[in-house]
């Protein structure tokens, strides 16, 4: 089943802490940006992965 906006929006903002900066200058904040959305594809794999073995 697929899963929802409003949970990939959580997966982002509360278990990546998307909005926990590094640094405060325009390159660290898009450094930041760049890496949590890098990070939460294979994420979202792992978290498809797992309820797919829960359902079986």
């Amino acid at each position: 089943m697929g899963r929802g906006i409003e949970t990939a929006y959580e997966t982002l903002k509360d278990r990546l802490q998307t909005e926990n900066f590094t640094g405060t200058g325009p390159v660290l904040l898009l450094q930041d940006t760049y890496s949590t959305i890098y990070i939460s594809n294979p994420a979202e794999d792992i978290i498809r992965d797992a309820e797919a073995e829960l359902d079986e």
